[in-house]
């Protein structure tokens, strides 16, 4: 008998993956000094967190 295929979560923003992806990228880019990715994964990272 096959095993039936389950789908994977949809790994979104609000995913945790995407909450802490963000937040680490915008920490990542802040300590590099790149000042206008930092800002750009902030603000994404602050949207994830709030509709989360």
């Amino acid at each position: 008998m096959p095993r039936r295929h389950r789908p994977a979560p949809p790994l979104g923003l609000g995913s945790p993956l995407g909450r802490w992806g963000f937040t680490i990228c915008a920490l990542v880019a802040l300590a590099n000094g790149l000042q206008l990715p930092c800002l750009i994964c902030t603000a994404i990272a602050i949207y994830a967190w709030r509709s989360r």
